[in-house]
Formats: C-alpha cells, sequence, structure tokens
C-alpha cells in the first residue's frame, strides 16, 4: 500500500515558497518516475505531456498540488528536479527552473 507523505513533511524553504508560486496557475503535474517533475502551465503542455506518453494529474488544489510535488520528490532518484512549463511561440515549451538539478541539498 501507498503512504501518503503528511501535511507536515513537506519542501524546506526557500524551495517551499518556490514551490507554492510555481502552482498557483498551474492546470497540472506531470512525472516520469524517475526524477523529471513537471509543473504544467497550460492545457497545450498538459496535452503534449499525454502525447508523451505521461499521465498528467490536475491540479484543483494548490496545497494538495505541493503535497504531491514533495510525495515525488521524496521518491525521485538524486537526479531530480522541478521545471514549471509552459506553451511558447510555434511548437516550442518554455522551461523554468523551480527546483535545479543538485541545488536542493546544497
Amino acid at each position: 500500500m501507498h503512504t501518503r507523505i503528511t501535511q507536515a513533511d513537506t519542501f524546506e524553504e526557500p524551495w517551499l515558497s518556490d514551490v507554492g508560486r510555481a502552482v498557483t496557475n498551474a492546470v497540472s503535474l506531470a512525472f516520469d518516475g524517475c526524477h523529471k517533475i513537471y509543473i504544467l502551465r497550460d492545457e497545450i503542455t498538459h496535452q503534449t505531456m499525454i502525447d508523451l506518453d505521461y499521465a498528467p494529474v490536475r491540479v484543483t488544489c494548490r496545497s494538495d498540488a505541493v503535497d504531491q510535488l514533495f510525495e515525488w520528490w521524496e521518491i525521485s532518484c538524486p537526479l531530480r528536479f522541478i521545471q514549471a512549463v509552459e506553451h511558447g511561440a510555434g511548437d516550442d515549451e518554455h522551461f523554468t527552473c523551480v527546483i535545479p538539478q543538485g541545488q536542493y541539498e546544497t
């Protein structure tokens, strides 16, 4: 059975504030099951992730979204990172580092 991370367990500051801001207008979240964690900011990016065989989770509550991201963070490999993604001009996606790879533990 999968154990849910409790509300008391969450990101350390300043990362908690950064993650909280990043999910404010998020449409969904996606995780590759290893280390790539994404905050998807629009419907086009949400659909793109589905096309790439991700299973995005819709964001309905900011605190639940932060909890979900932390749960994925805790089970990720050491190469983990969180990026916010939104559709840009043309077919390009715009990526913003929320927690860069290797920076959380430093």
